[in-house]
């Protein structure tokens, strides 16, 4: 409970119990104090799974394969979540405008060195926008929570 921020930027949705990460950060966190939290969001939630543990966290299971990422729906935000911490104070949900944009850009960026990275400011800002929630979401998407402690500062 001293920390005045904590932030975690596209992390917690690759740690497979990430209520029990979300409550740790919170735990950190002082009164007065704020959590910013950003996750992969789409209007219905999935898990992927890959045949490498990249992160060397979630060992492959008797498949072999290992957890690695989650795409929150709504209702898993809300299960997974805010269900560990609460309500957030503030909530921006951005995503892409064309369903399957995002994951033609990671596929590229996956088998092209020459992947255009100086663009992506430019393709964020026209191929993609703000929603008013989750479920309005044509595709993939990122949620923007942020959580103020109730307290005395």
């Amino acid at each position: 409970g001293s920390m005045d921020l904590a932030t975690s930027v596209s992390v917690v949705e690759h740690i497979a119990d990430d209520s029990w990460a979300l409550q740790e950060m919170w735990r950190l966190v002082r009164p007065g104090g704020r959590l910013l939290v950003t996750v992969p969001v789409a209007a219905e939630g999935f898990e992927e799974y890959m045949d490498v543990d990249i992160y060397g966290t979630s060992p492959a299971g008797p498949d072999g394969w290992s957890f690695a990422s989650r795409y929150y729906s709504e209702s898993q935000l809300g299960r997974r979540l805010l269900s560990a911490v609460g309500e957030p104070s503030h909530m921006a949900v951005y995503g892409e405008r064309e369903a399957g944009r995002f994951f033609a850009m990671r596929a590229r960026k996956w088998v092209d060195p020459d992947y255009p990275y100086w663009r992506e400011p430019y393709v964020m800002a026209t191929d993609f926008g703000t929603f008013p929630s989750i479920a309005d979401l044509p595709g993939i998407g990122i949620v923007g929570l942020e959580w103020i402690k109730r307290g005395a500062s």
